[in-house]
């Protein structure tokens, strides 16, 4: 589904096996962004490092950014477009 949804990612999906989870989550590079909250910068090494070494410091109200289209969100209206994301509809 993310190589139909993100074809401008050749990412997206490798790396990936079935039979392995460890590197799903955070520590995937495409799917840690979508999973990212939007609060957080994922382009920054920093928070890329602390969420791969504890997810669990995301709030369960923060929404990741696969909440909205393409994860763009408005900054002043986190309510515009959420839950209207590709891989929720």
């Amino acid at each position: 589904m993310a190589r139909e949804l993100y074809p401008e990612e050749p990412t997206a999906t490798a790396n990936l096996q079935a039979s392995q989870k460890t590197n799903r989550g955070f520590h995937h590079d495409f799917f840690g962004g979508l999973l990212c909250p939007c609060s957080m910068d994922w382009k920054d090494p920093k928070v890329k490092a602390d969420l791969v070494a504890t997810p669990q410091m995301v709030s369960t109200a923060a929404s990741p950014l696969f909440f909205y289209p393409k994860g763009e969100y408005d900054p002043e209206d986190l309510c515009k477009g959420i839950l209207q994301g590709e891989l929720i509809l």
